[in-house]
Order: C-alpha cells, then structure tokens, then sequence
C-alpha cells in the first residue's frame, strides 16, 4: 500500500494476510482477516486507505474497514470476482467478473450503478484483467476488449463512446487463391 507500510495477500485457503512494517527486517506484524471460503483473487485498497476491498469465488465483494476491523458485502455479483479497481477520486469500484462483465458500483451508496455485458475478450488474452484503469476520466473506465483494442466506456451513457485499435495483429488482406 502506498501510504502505509503494508500490504496484503490473498491465499487459496480464503484468508487475507496484512503486512505491516513490511519494509523493517525486524519489527514485521501481520494480521489475518477471513471470511471467503475459497481463493481470494483479487485484493486492492481504497484511495483514502481507509478499506481493503477483496473479491473472491463466492460472487461477492468484501470491503474490510482497515480501522475497526468491520466488513461490508455486497453479495450476489453474478460470478466470481476477477479484478478490482477504485476510481481515482474514491466515488466508484469497478469489478470485472469471469462471466465476461463488468460493474460499476457506487463507493457512498454500495449499489451496483452499471453493468457492462458481453465483453469482447481476444482469444490470446483469456484470462487477462478486463479493467484497466478508471483514472482517465470522471465518467470512463478504459478495458481490454478484443485483442489489441481498449474500449472507453462512459458509465454516465452506459456505453462503448471509443474504440482505440493499438495492436495490429489480425491481417486484414483476404488471400484469392486460382482454382
């Protein structure tokens, strides 16, 4: 974490290791937070490193008050967790789900505000993050659509507003042959 001196891992058993102090060779603390009942996949703090959001097989979002120790849920996500990411102001949390979609939840209200279907993911990149970053714009989130194109996906209009084609792998010549 970047303000703190620590960090935090996810195991296959479902529990989430902190390290404090991680940076000292003597006066390291780790504490165990659980609660998923399987792997963790993805781990990320909140801009105000006030909460780590953790998301996991169980299609549900744990936001953990660093603080109290309290948690939040927000359950029935649709499938399991891939990837998560907070937008740079703290307002949004976006999370790409392995059912090819993305959410676009409130940071206030912890309501789902979008749901982005049916991504087109490139046949090299299966398992590749879809989000990649919120930070471009208040209202956009940029992910890896079909191979070598990001999408810019404005969450206010609830759409695909830019196509950015930045690998050109497919060859786009049709080959004639004589017969």
């Amino acid at each position: 974490h970047k303000v703190d001196n620590y960090i935090a891992c996810g195991d296959i058993t479902g529990k989430i290791i902190l390290y404090y102090n991680y940076l000292s060779t003597k006066n390291i603390i780790t504490s165990i937070l659980h609660w998923h009942s399987s792997q963790v996949n993805y781990l990320t703090f909140t801009k105000d490193s006030a909460y780590l959001l953790s998301g996991g097989n169980e299609a549900v979002l744990v936001l953990w008050q660093l603080d109290t120790g309290h948690k939040q849920y927000l359950p029935r996500l649709g499938h399991y967790i891939k990837s998560i990411i907070t937008d740079i102001k703290g307002q949004y949390y976006a999370i790409s789900l392995y059912n090819n979609q993305i959410k676009i939840i409130s940071s206030i209200t912890s309501q789902i505000i979008s749901t982005i279907k049916g991504i087109g993911i490139g046949l090299l990149d299966l398992n590749h993050t879809n989000i990649i970053s919120s930070d471009y714009n208040d209202n956009i989130i940029l992910y890896n659509s079909l191979y070598g194109t990001i999408d810019y996906y404005d969450i206010i209009q609830q759409k695909v507003i830019k196509k950015l084609k930045i690998l050109n792998i497919f060859n786009n010549i049709t080959t004639i042959t004589n017969k």
